[in-house]
């Protein structure tokens, strides 16, 4: 089973450790309302430092989602 490291800086940042993810997958992250907050593709990092206090959910474009909380 592949884990999806998270992480905080000491900014209180949340990155998210993609290494088990190839480069370049592309991601979304949405609010807890279903809200489309950020997309992108991982390098391997994807830096939620813009995010406010909240629950997320990370989807890959293979499917796979994970909730974090910053």
């Amino acid at each position: 089973m592949k884990k999806l490291l998270l992480f905080f800086a000491l900014i209180m940042s949340i990155c998210v450790s993609a290494k088990e993810i190839p480069t370049n997958t592309n991601y979304q992250i949405y609010s807890v309302t279903g809200q489309l907050i950020q997309a992108g593709a991982t390098t391997p990092d994807i830096s939620t430092a813009q995010l406010s206090k909240g629950i997320y959910i990370l989807r890959l474009e293979n499917g796979k989602a994970f909730k974090f909380v910053k």
